[in-house]
């Protein structure tokens, strides 16, 4: 059963034995690469294609210990903002079906807040992460440029697609970044030299204090005449 359309497939494919996602359960985005499961993009254009490679994200994922039990409903090709060009419906907002779940990973951020997965993967451009996660009301992060690769997607755009770990708690969200962090030579967006890391899963206790923060001006303070 899918009562809030979020799948495109399921499947179960087993991590590490141990790791810093033992036990939990994941679903990727339909865009990012899970050895020899179907891989559609939203979209029927391409029926039957079948990666024979990990994206190096899902290669991490599973070290870590997680199971990978899903790929996950998105936009047609990311072409979108709603994940209504689905090809295979729109997955549904699990607060209210009558609300949309956001795109372009809708079934990414559905999937979380329905509890059919633990943590799931999107991809963001503009907000196609970052935006299911706010309209289903869950947690999302987009990496800072580099830090996670991004291998083994489908691309619009290799210089501005990031992959981003969506939970319900921050804490999920900090370890599935821990997990999928780090360089790789293969990652077209690669600064090419050491990416830091730390253990985000730590800073849930270090609080805001002395934390400074930018507004875009002109996203806060606009009128209806202009």
């Amino acid at each position: 059963e899918d009562p809030y359309n979020v799948f495109i497939r399921k499947c179960e494919v087993k991590g590490a034995a141990n790791g810093l996602l033992s036990g939990k359960t994941v679903g990727l985005k339909d865009n990012i690469r899970l050895a020899s499961v179907p891989m559609t993009n939203g979209s029927k254009l391409l029926p039957g294609f079948v990666p024979t490679i990990d994206a190096v994200v899902t290669e991490r994922l599973l070290e870590a210990g997680a199971t990978i039990t899903g790929k996950l409903n998105m936009d047609n090709f990311a072409m979108g903002g709603t994940s209504e060009t689905s090809d295979f419906g729109i997955p549904l907002n699990p607060h209210n079906p009558e609300y949309s779940a956001g795109g372009s990973s809708g079934g990414s951020g559905a999937a979380v807040a329905a509890g059919e997965v633990d943590i799931s993967l999107g991809v963001d451009e503009g907000g196609s992460a970052r935006i299911p996660a706010s309209w289903c009301g869950v947690v999302s992060i987009k990496p800072t440029h580099g830090l996670v690769p991004s291998f083994g997607m489908t691309y619009l755009d290799h210089s501005i697609d990031f992959i981003c770990p969506t939970a319900s708690t921050i804490q999920d969200t900090a370890l599935t970044l821990e997990s999928i962090a780090g360089e790789d030579p293969r990652d077209p967006q690669w600064i090419r030299g050491p990416v830091k890391l730390a253990k985000y899963s730590k800073a849930i206790q270090e609080g805001i204090n002395g934390l400074r923060i930018a507004l875009i001006e002109e996203s806060t303070d606009w009128s209806e005449s202009e």
